[in-house]
């Protein structure tokens, strides 16, 4: 299969699970997910409308849409009665919500690398510590806004049970941070290559 058939197939199922997840949070007047399919919605078009200026490979194209299928299944489904971003992977320890800002931050390392690459100069290129760091600041800043976006659900849509406590934001910022880090010792390697 062809790198642009395989972007095609990768669009439609992004697509239809946006659309099938907007509705279903549209039944259950489940307005956070509601914003949140808009986002991936508007984030889904300058995707496709950008993906070959941003420099976008096939499997992080990939990665970027299981991305936004975990986050849609977290907040829409359940299990015994829990919500899965409230589901114990590993009790005590993880949770599924902590997995999917461990992976979100991974994928964001990923197209960050993609983003930034023909635009660094040598001296950024040949330094794997200042290129790490600067892929795990972004992504650290991205997590930040993400962040933002949930008090902003809290606060106009009133989800803040939903949503989480203090505790619950810090956890999803250190498992950001473990996500981007390890992504960055991946890229890294990568990049020696």
């Amino acid at each position: 299969m062809h790198k642009q058939d395989e972007l095609q197939l990768l669009f439609y199922f992004t697509a239809v699970y946006i659309v099938v997840f907007t509705l279903v949070a549209y039944y259950y007047s489940n307005y956070e997910f509601m914003l949140y399919t808009l986002i991936l919605g508007a984030l889904l078009f300058i995707i496709v409308k950008h993906h070959d200026e941003m420099h976008l490979t096939v499997p992080v194209m990939l990665g970027n849409s299981l991305f936004g299928l975990f986050h849609m299944l977290g907040g829409n489904l359940y299990i015994n009665g829990i919500r899965l971003y409230d589901f114990p992977l590993v009790t005590g320890l993880i949770r599924y919500d902590q997995f999917v800002h461990f992976f979100g931050a991974f994928m964001v390392v990923a197209v960050s690398y993609n983003l930034l690459l023909p635009h660094l100069d040598a001296k950024v290129k040949h330094h794997s510590f200042l290129l790490g760091l600067l892929l795990v600041l972004i992504a650290g800043g991205i997590g930040v806004f993400n962040e933002l976006l949930e008090l902003l659900a809290v606060i106009v849509l009133h989800v803040g049970p939903q949503v989480g406590d203090y505790l619950n934001n810090t956890l999803d910022l250190l498992y950001n941070t473990l996500g981007s880090v390890v992504a960055s010792i991946f890229v890294i390697s990568y990049h020696r290559k």
